[in-house]
């Protein structure tokens, strides 16, 4: 409403471009008036909500007494425990979530992780109790519920039906809910109507697209992140390779000088004859030796310079290399997207 009062007031300014003349102005002002007026009713309808919801209401109503008790904390302690096992040896169902909270010390974070097995071990206790087989409708679609093969859901995974008649003695089935309102209406002659099967399966439809975007998105995220992590790298990288390419010119440089030196020296001590014994030669060749001993250490670390330098070199290769096809990648999402 802010945004269609900000536009009419813009268009009713006469002094500025664009203008917009009185006859075309009373037709804009019916319109967004109808408008304000429309979105003034449905915030009030949605306001009223917060309070007074039908929707919840009707969906209380199916709930009542229709809800089992949750297990205590002792319980689930227990669960998380046993569920940590089954986890590490792939036991349905639920091992599919085992990297949900991982690393979080809040307890509910932690049964979120073993949510699936909570519910599974519910149903198992509610069939003890009742004495009864149970039919287990659920939308869950991972492969630590359902047996598949070569891509179709062929049924319950055969672990927990195993489980279920070793533990409750008892008939077990299970089905998603689309499945399960066909069966009801063919077996029991239910009224249920095609379009509320077909739109069961539209949202699952849709689920598995958001889903997949989710998944994408994510996808899409850790690329840049890691284009981040590998631009910083390279920067660093460069950065380097300077410093090294000034140190091995320095050293260079530096070794030159004391090779110079030590040739001028050793000219030196062949024109030295052994007629010239009033010279005294021990300071002259200790003098060589700190010479010769320095020239060696800088060309070990020019050597050294140079072998580091030849890895930064490298390493910028592979980086450029890896940056060029995550690049690639976020271009052609960037262009499906579009």
């Amino acid at each position: 409403m802010k945004s269609i009062n900000s536009l009419k007031s813009d268009l009713d300014n006469a002094r500025q471009h664009p203008f917009v003349s009185a006859p075309t102005m009373r037709k804009v002002d019916s319109v967004f008036n109808s408008l304000c007026e429309e979105l003034l009713r449905n915030k009030e309808f949605h306001t009223r909500r917060i309070s007074n919801d039908e929707i919840k209401d009707s969906l209380s109503k199916i709930f009542e007494n229709r809800v089992g008790e949750p297990f205590e904390k002792e319980k689930l302690e227990k669960l998380i425990i046993e569920g940590e096992e089954r986890y590490r040896q792939k036991i349905p169902p639920g091992f599919k979530d085992g990297s949900k909270s991982k690393d979080s010390e809040v307890f509910s974070d932690k049964c979120r992780e073993f949510g699936d097995l909570i519910v599974w071990k519910q149903v198992l206790e509610h069939s003890i109790e009742v004495d009864k087989g149970i039919v287990l409708v659920t939308d869950d679609k991972k492969e630590d519920w359902w047996e598949k093969f070569k891509g179709k859901t062929v049924g319950p995974r055969p672990e927990l039906v195993k489980e279920f008649k070793d533990n409750a003695k008892n008939t077990f089935h299970m089905y998603q809910a689309d499945r399960f309102l066909e069966l009801a209406r063919e077996n029991l002659g239910e009224q249920v109507s095609p379009e509320i099967v077909e739109e069961i399966r539209e949202v699952r439809r849709r689920d598995r697209m958001a889903f997949r975007k989710k998944q994408e998105y994510e996808l899409l995220n850790r690329q840049k992140s890691k284009i981040n992590h590998m631009m910083q790298e390279l920067e660093h990288t460069r950065h380097q390779m300077m410093k090294h390419e000034s140190e091995m010119s320095s050293l260079q440089e530096k070794r030159h000088m004391l090779d110079a030196e030590r040739m001028e020296l050793r000219k030196y001590r062949e024109s030295y004859s052994e007629d010239d014994r009033e010279i005294d030669m021990e300071p002259f060749m200790r003098h060589y030796s700190d010479i010769n001993e320095n020239y060696h250490s800088v060309r070990s670390r020019l050597e050294e310079s140079k072998g580091r330098y030849e890895e930064l070199q490298h390493r910028t290769m592979q980086l450029e290399h890896e940056l060029a096809r995550h690049m690639k990648y976020i271009e052609q999402e960037n262009a499906a997207d579009s």
